[in-house]
């Protein structure tokens, strides 16, 4: 069985956000209110030499004139004199400018009069921007014909490094495996809350307390034995449990790192395992003295009765034998009695087993019928008509009107012992 179950820990160790990199323009915003050919200015100093420029544009036309938020224009000036000029629609070019395209060549999908926030990113690795001083940047309403004045929230942020290397996930304190008896009937908490988590730390060299980590955890479940309550794992059983971190830098570099914690559960603990044994009983035989022998089989007598749980096997296995102690006669010659003992067993999927016996006895009481052992065969010399079994005491004499001659040693029955005899006389002459 495979059961994958995932939780968002929402681990953050920092936000992206649009703080400068070292040694770089510092992030900038203009809100204004600009008809056609309208523009203002921000103003900061600072160094570096940008290689790209990520621009948000937040976008309204309150008159529905037909603006488009492409109609934006922004001109930068850097410290070293460089000046650069792009976007809009059909806004006057600067001639001391230099021209890195309209609307179509830095952001073609703003061509729309929908109002809303729009993003795009700049290349200006060619622009020679570069200087330690004032850098100014501009905004414009590029396209002449808006009479009406449009909103424009522009908001944006210089890259000055390539960066191509993703941030550094260190792992600390990974869980060690993890052994664990008899959850089931312990009622244990296995979650990482008890059983530990790990610590995840970053490190980026561009974008340093700068970086997005997230942290997630997957568990993965293999069944060993015990059949368990409906919906969760029983007896025996071991979780892989996955802790996976995911860092992305200000410069949208992703890594990837985790640890794995097994934790192996354990079924040792037996079922619970309760016995009433059948009570004493007493058998009478019958006036013929006869006792059947389905009279003293259990389901005649009784069983025991039986009752098993398991916290972590819903279906225990039970068994149940028993053996008859050896009978002891009653002095009467016909009643006896024995001791019966049973043995139970239970055991759970997980080969944990309980053991319980009990005894009960038997007795056999020959009740109102009468037992006179004695000679029952008619010609012998000792016939007993009052015998009521035979006990083999019967006696013969040789006489000529034996209706058995045969039986040379006159005990009723012609067996060996007669043939020994008359072998034993083979060739005697006998007198008259």
């Amino acid at each position: 069985m495979d059961i994958r179950l995932t939780f968002l820990l929402g681990l953050m160790i920092s936000s992206i956000s649009a703080l400068a990199q070292p040694d770089c323009p510092p992030a900038g915003q203009i809100i204004a209110q600009l008809a056609g050919t309208e523009s203002t200015s921000y103003s900061t100093t600072a160094s570096g030499a940008p290689l790209s420029m990520d621009v948000e544009l937040v976008f309204i036309d309150h008159s529905d004139q037909g603006s488009w938020a492409a109609d934006l224009a922004m001109f930068i000036t850097s410290p070293n004199g460089t000046c650069i000029q792009f976007g809009g629609y059909n806004n006057p070019v600067d001639s001391n400018c230099t021209q890195l395209g309209n609307y179509l060549a830095v952001w073609p999908d703003w061509n729309t009069v929908s109002s809303g926030t729009y993003n795009a990113t700049v290349d200006l690795a060619q622009s020679g921007l570069s200087g330690d001083g004032t850098w100014d940047v501009t905004i414009m309403n590029g396209f002449t014909s808006a009479d009406a004045a449009v909103t424009y929230d522009a908001s944006w942020s210089f890259n000055c490094v390539l960066d191509t290397t993703p941030p550094t996930i260190l792992i600390d304190n990974c869980p060690g495996d993890t052994q664990v008896s008899d959850f089931c009937g312990s009622a244990g908490d296995l979650s990482p809350e008890t059983l530990g988590f790990p610590s995840f730390g970053v490190f980026d060299d561009i974008c340093p307390g700068d970086v997005d980590l997230d942290v997630s955890v997957t568990e993965s479940y293999s069944q060993g034995c015990g059949q368990g309550m409906p919906g969760q794992p029983g007896g025996s059983f071991t979780i892989e449990r996955t802790f996976t971190a995911v860092a992305t830098d200000c410069n949208g570099n992703q890594s990837q790192a985790s640890c794995v914690h097994f934790i192996q559960v354990d079924d040792l603990e037996p079922p619970a395992l309760s016995v009433e044994c059948p009570s004493d009983v007493t058998i009478t035989l019958d006036e013929n003295c006869e006792l059947a022998y389905e009279a003293l089989s259990p389901s005649s007598v009784g069983t025991p009765y039986a009752q098993a749980f398991d916290a972590c096997d819903a279906q225990v296995d039970m068994s149940m034998d028993f053996y008859d102690q050896p009978a002891t006669d009653d002095a009467s010659g016909l009643g006896f009695s024995f001791v019966r003992q049973w043995f139970i067993t239970a055991s759970d999927d997980c080969g944990n087993a309980s053991f319980l016996d009990c005894s009960q006895t038997i007795t056999v009481d020959p009740g109102g019928c009468s037992y006179a052992p004695g000679c029952l065969y008619l010609d012998a010399d000792n016939y007993d008509p009052s015998a009521t079994e035979d006990d083999g005491s019967c006696t013969f004499s040789m006489n000529p009107t034996n209706p058995c001659p045969t039986d040379v040693d006159a005990d009723g029955t012609t067996d060996t012992q007669d043939l020994i005899l008359l072998l034993g006389n083979f060739s005697l002459v006998c007198g008259e």
